[in-house]
């Protein structure tokens, strides 16, 4: 039951976000693993955002992977690196233009969570 949540800057391309949802639903499909149907992604564009000295090439990309909990810690930096490596692939080939601060945060669900 993976939810990943996009953050980025209003200043990057983001036509092809589908193409990039399904790179990185396939890794946690193999890598988790679970199965792909459960994969959820979400995309938020921040319109205002400050970075830095707010020069107009600042710009970032934060991923959130909220997982069901049970998984060890070397498999949480195992796969927040992956996913890391695949925004940066993504993001950084052909906006070469922009200074484009990556991070990636990989968290579990609470035991609070619902689904249905």
């Amino acid at each position: 039951m993976p939810h990943l949540i996009l953050e980025l800057s209003n200043n990057i391309k983001s036509q092809h976000l589908n193409q990039l949802f399904d790179q990185l639903h396939q890794m946690l499909a193999e890598k988790l693993p679970t199965q792909l149907s459960n994969c959820r992604s979400r995309c938020i564009v921040h319109p205002l955002f400050y970075i830095g000295d707010q020069s107009a090439v600042n710009a970032f990309v934060h991923l959130t992977l909220k997982m069901l909990p049970g998984r060890d810690d070397m498999k949480k930096k195992s796969i927040g690196k992956e996913l890391f490596d695949l925004l940066d692939n993504f993001f950084r080939t052909g906006q070469n233009e922009l200074n484009i601060m990556l991070s990636v945060e990989v968290l579990d669900l609470d035991n609070h969570y619902f689904k249905g």
